[in-house]
């Protein structure tokens, strides 16, 4: 399932983000950033996937990104 049908949809949402993170962090003393991660197992040999802690499956192939929100 995709959540975007098309193009444009995505270039929408992008926009729409940038507009509201100018307007709320350009009245804004400080900023909180709050940085947290996901473990994506990864089955295959996809590009970026290494071996690495997973908890819940030891010595598997996985991703590990960092997500910040404000």
């Amino acid at each position: 399932m995709n959540l975007f049908e098309k193009q444009e949809d995505i270039e929408v949402l992008v926009d729409t983000n940038k507009e509201l993170t100018k307007r709320i962090l350009s009245q804004q003393d400080r900023v909180i950033l709050d940085f947290d991660s996901l473990m994506y197992t990864i089955y295959g040999n996809q590009e970026g996937a290494e071996v690495g802690f997973n908890a819940v499956h030891l010595g598997k192939k996985s991703f590990h990104p960092l997500y910040v929100s404000v």
